[in-house]
């Protein structure tokens, strides 16, 4: 038994990385496990349970233990499943309900997995019987639960009394301060919290423009604009996200001051391109309609502001179970934060969990200003599981109903190019281009994406131009560079020029296979075949099973006499998968080598 679970374990332990055969064998062994963990308890597998040897009485059914819940439990937490995670882990408490590490891991699961309700019954189970000394991550998010039940009665006080309490225990550099800040507004003590706000000190640039965001939304809150505004200018001087913007445009509105909100709001557009939320706030200047309310309205706001950004600075940690307990519990306090539903969203997909980040994204209603991106999102995590037709169907309706936008064209476009409907994704970047009012340098991708679309589906001349034009967006572009460059080289056209390009594209990208086989492939073009031997060996260290690299290769061996090898590399082109234009060709070479006559040996533009 302790083999079968050593060997599931590590299964587990190495499934991101070989996702095919060792997630196959983690189910395997772990559904073994759990068979033979149906005949008894096994308690002794549970963390701080006693062992139990006692077994089902003959002629009884056997029924799934505690510990085999558990596992079940452990590996769909580990894959990011906490909905499944959630339901195993309460079957296995069931059997054992006095063993605290299962209830935090049952608690952890209901939580990160938006069951409220279950997560508020067992957070008290965990608070009552907390360790001493330093809090464990579950510890931590079990006090912040029951938070937002003070915070939701009112009861600041008793919140305020138990974040001090956490303080030197559990994690909280930032979240804890914040919090015990946002507990003294509920009790009308607004320079205490700012006085708390403070203390957070100058840890770092992100963290100081949070210390000043937050000291900005409670003066703002408190009516005292002047302060809050010179805070919130501090706040943009360090981290210019989109919430503060949000919250420094308001205060101009609300201030009788438009112009500079919509300055604001211009601004972001010009460096981010167009949003449907910085959209949405323009519009409702030119109408005239009524200014938008501040970022916070009470101490509650303020506490779920917390939480969210704690889960916007650990969102590249999004596997962090603290961060997705952060996202949910600015949530929980505020149900209608679609900023927070978005990066909820987002940290999901991250995780793999297409299907939940969907379910948050639906929760967007259609009048908020995010729910536009929001079916954007929708949309592409449909392509992603496999539903491409429906997401075709879906960027074409959205498309279709916003004729002065461009964001559902260029996402149908890349979905048909990653699909190899090439032809179809370069009239979907077609329909894009003829919708630009004016060519701006961040539309340098649509005319890059459209090149190699039209070059994929035989259109050079016209590939050719949107390229050039991509590259006079976006002179510094390496990926640009090597496209063109490649492309040039490959057709034995432009290729002193092309060389230029690939060798600067190397200079910003040193270790990035395909541009080491454009040069490679570039020395080999002109006649410099030792030199092409070298950068191509390198190119196939880099990308080992890339079906081209090994093809060009091989055809570099041919030409410096290295045959064997040469028919070798070939052979290894055909066992990875390369393109049904390439098969016949590279088999002809693998039987009879190369023409003594110089020939082009790949498709233009193949595989890059």
């Amino acid at each position: 038994m302790v083999i079968l679970l050593a060997v599931g374990y590590v299964c587990w332990l190495i499934a991101p990385s070989r996702p095919k055969h060792a997630r196959a064998a983690a189910m395997l062994l772990l559904g073994v496990t759990g068979a033979v963990l149906a005949s008894g308890p096994d308690s002794a597998l549970l963390p701080g349970a006693a062992a139990d040897s006692a077994r089902p009485a003959a002629g009884k059914a056997a029924v799934p233990s505690a510990a085999g819940n558990y596992l079940a439990g452990r590996f769909a937490a580990g894959q990011g499943d906490f909905g499944s995670a959630a339901a195993l882990m309460s079957a296995a408490l069931e059997t054992a309900p006095g063993d605290r590490a299962l209830v935090g891991e049952a608690f952890v699961a209901h939580l990160l997995s938006g069951r409220m309700d279950a997560a508020r019954k067992l957070a008290p189970r965990l608070a009552r019987t907390e360790p001493r000394g330093a809090l464990s991550d579950a510890d931590t998010l079990a006090h912040m639960v029951l938070l937002l039940d003070e915070a939701g009665s009112g009861a600041f006080d008793r919140a305020e009394t138990r974040i001090a309490a956490l303080y030197g225990r559990a994690r909280g550099v930032f979240i804890l301060p914040l919090l015990r800040a946002w507990s003294q507004v509920g009790q009308g003590r607004i320079d205490a919290a700012l006085e708390t706000v403070a203390s957070l000190g100058t840890v770092s640039k992100i963290l100081n423009s949070q210390t000043e965001y937050h000291a900005g939304l409670i003066l703002d809150l408190a009516g005292r604009t002047d302060e809050a505004e010179r805070r919130y200018r501090a706040a943009m001087d360090r981290w210019r996200l989109p919430r503060l913007v949000q919250a420094i445009g308001s205060l101009y509105e609300r201030s009788g001051r438009p112009g500079e909100a919509e300055t604001l709001y211009r601004e972001r557009v010009a460096r981010h391109g167009a949003s449907p939320a910085w959209e949405s706030a323009l519009d409702r200047l030119a109408s005239g309609a009524p200014p938008a309310g501040p970022a916070v309205e009470n101490a509650r706001d303020g506490m779920a502001e917390v939480f969210f950004s704690t889960a916007v600075m650990l969102f590249n940690d999004a596997r962090s179970q603290f961060a997705l307990g952060c996202g949910r519990l600015a949530l929980a306090l505020r149900p209608d934060f679609d900023l927070g539903k978005m990066n909820l969203g987002m940290m999901l997909e991250r995780i793999g969990r297409a299907e939940d980040a969907i379910a948050v994204y639906d929760r967007i209603g259609s009048r908020s200003p995010f729910h536009w991106s929001a079916q954007l999102r929708r949309a592409v995590l449909m392509a992603e599981s496999a539903r491409r037709e429906d997401a075709v169907a879906e960027f074409r309706r959205m498309a279709e109903e916003r004729g002065d936008r461009i964001d559902a064209l260029i996402a149908l476009g890349d979905l048909l190019r990653r699909g190899e409907r090439f032809a179809e994704a370069a009239a979907a970047y077609d329909s894009a281009v003829t919708r630009l009012d004016s060519v701006e340098q961040r539309h340098w991708r649509l005319f890059y994406y459209r090149g190699v679309a039209l070059e994929r589906s035989g259109r050079w001349k016209l590939a050719e131009k949107d390229l050039l034009r991509a590259l006079e967006l976006n002179p510094d572009d390496p990926y640009v560079m090597n496209y063109l460059g490649y492309s040039w080289v490959d057709q034995g056209v432009n290729l002193e020029r092309g060389l230029e390009l690939i060798n600067r594209a190397l200079a910003l990208r040193r270790n990035d296979g395909n541009i080491v086989d454009s040069l490679g492939w570039a020395y080999y073009r002109i006649g410099r075949y030792e030199e092409a031997v070298t950068w191509l060996e390198r190119a196939a260290e880099l990308r080992p099973q890339d079906p081209t690299i090994n093809d060009h290769l091989g055809d570099a061996y041919w030409r410096v006499g290295r045959r064997v090898e040469a028919r070798a590399q070939w052979s290894r082109a055909l066992g990875f998968d390369p393109e049904p234009g390439q098969v016949e060709d590279i088999r002809g070479k693998v039987a009879d080598g190369l023409d003594p006559a110089e020939a082009k040996t790949v498709p233009a533009g193949a595989a890059r």
